[in-house]
Parts: C-alpha cells; structure tokens; sequence
C-alpha cells in the first residue's frame, strides 16, 4: 500500500492496488468533512479501529471528480483530524516502532519512510523536514536497521499548544516546494496562494502593476514598513494560518486595512498620508 500511494502521487498513475478499504478508513478518520460516512452503531472501541466504518458500496455516498477535488482544495487546517486515535489508545497502545525513519522492505520491494514530514500526526510541532537521503542500503543493511529499530527513530519534537500546528516558516516552504491543489491552472493564470475557508474572506494579494491606494508618511523608512506588515499579515491569512472568524482573525484584518491605509474598525484610526508634492 504504501508503495502504491507512492506511485498513486505521479500523473501518469491511473489505478491503485491493494488494501483500499485501509486507505478508505484512514481518509474517512483523519479528513471527516471531505465525504459523507457512515459508521457502524455496532462498533466497540476493542474492535479494530478501520471495523469502525460501513464501506460497502451500499453505505457509501460518492461525489463527482470535480467538487471532489474543489473540497480537497478547500480543506484548512481545522478541518483535519490530526490525532482520531486518542480514545483508541486504551486498547492499541501507540508503540514506538511507528515512529521508526529509515528504509522498508518486503521482499524485494523496498519504501522509504519519512515520518519527519507529517510530526503533526505524532502531536509535534511540523518544521521542514531535511532534505531526502538517496543513497539505498542493501537488503541486509534494512534488515539490521529494522532489527535496531530504536537507534532510527523520529527524534522527540516540541508538542502541539493546538492540533496542527507548524513552524512559522513551514506553510511558505510548503506551498513553494509542493502540489498543494488537486485543481490545476490554466496556462496564463496567476500562480495560486493557499486556498481561504471561504472564498468571501480570502484576501487576494494586490497586483504587481497596481499602486498602493495611500500615501506614505514623510520617512520612506516608515511607508516600507506599512508595506511590509500589509504583506505578511496577508500571508498569514491566506495560508489559513489563523482561523477566521476568531477574534485575532478580526485584529489581523483590522490591522492590514489600516496598513493598506483605510479606517480601522471603529474608524478612529487611519494610516497618515503623505503631502503631495504635485501642483
């Protein structure tokens, strides 16, 4: 399965094979909101924990290709269940073998695994991950390493203060090194940023060609920085590192408009303007 999902990854990839139903149970526990379920009221938590869900064809509720991968795209981080297991602990134990990093056979099939990549699964803090390490180890080399478990695994992180929660540079490196959206652009288009919870709320970066809509202050030094808090508070919401609707959603958006130069919230703040020079 896990070498299926690695091939499953590629465009060119138009099947999958092997244990689905695990898969389909996994998707089912960590991204509740992205298809309809239907769990089994029969189900007992010393029961093994995938028996939790109906899978059959009869039970399930599909959706097109499209909306499909439009609700893919729109997921935001509370939408993810980072930890589903908690309340299955009392009957499977988390072991430490999980956490193992290294290489996986199975006969002459060989995986790599790369816990470091999804800590948040572990209730860790996610910060980027080293590069990848290619070189191969021989079959018997994989074999003692496994033997060795506990010399290979994923070093402790710092915990979670929330589920999901990341490094303040890993959302910027994602989205520059990864696929985030199953959607793809049209040639022409402008380059995506991570998708809002609702469209209504996302806030779209200004065009290069586009001036400021405000004068800087007398200090040049003063209008680079409204320019410089307007961006980064911008990227901070676009990449739904702050969930809206809360209260610090509403500072951030107060604040960036008075950057951008308009009135604050209760319209008792406006960014200075600078005198024109004009006449």
């Amino acid at each position: 399965m896990y070498d299926q999902l690695d091939e499953a990854c590629r465009t060119t990839t138009r099947q999958l094979a092997g244990y689905l139903t695990l898969l389909q149970c996994w998707i089912y526990e960590h991204f509740p909101s992205v298809n309809q379920c239907v769990t089994d009221d029969t189900y007992q938590e010393t029961s093994p924990r995938a028996s939790r869900w109906l899978t059959s064809k009869a039970h399930m509720k599909g959706i097109t290709g499209a909306p499909y991968r439009a609700r893919c795209d729109g997921l935001t981080i509370t939408d993810v269940s980072w930890l589903p297991y908690t309340e299955h602990r009392g009957v499977r134990a988390f072991q430490e073998i999980s956490s193992f990093q290294g290489q996986l056979r199975w006969g002459p099939m060989v995986v790599t695994v790369r816990p470091e990549r999804v800590v948040r699964q572990f209730d860790y803090i996610q910060s980027i991950p080293s590069p990848p390490v290619s070189a191969r180890l021989s079959h018997d080399q994989i074999d003692d390493r496994w033997m060795q478990f506990a010399d290979h695994l994923l070093p402790a992180g710092q915990l979670c203060l929330v589920p999901g929660q990341v490094s303040a540079d890993y959302m910027e490196w994602f989205f520059r090194i990864s696929h985030p959206f199953m959607i793809s652009t049209q040639a022409g288009d402008q380059r995506k940023d991570a998708p809002a919870a609702d469209p209504e709320d996302y806030i779209q970066p200004p065009s290069p060609q586009v001036l400021v809509s405000f004068d800087p202050p007398p200090h040049v030094d003063d209008y680079v920085g409204y320019e410089v808090i307007a961006q980064r508070l911008e990227r901070m919401l676009n990449l739904r590192i702050v969930t809206a609707g809360t209260e610090l959603y509403d500072i951030m958006q107060d604040c960036l408009t008075i950057a951008r130069g308009g009135p604050s919230a209760d319209g008792t703040v406006r960014a200075r303007q600078r005198r024109r020079t004009d006449h």
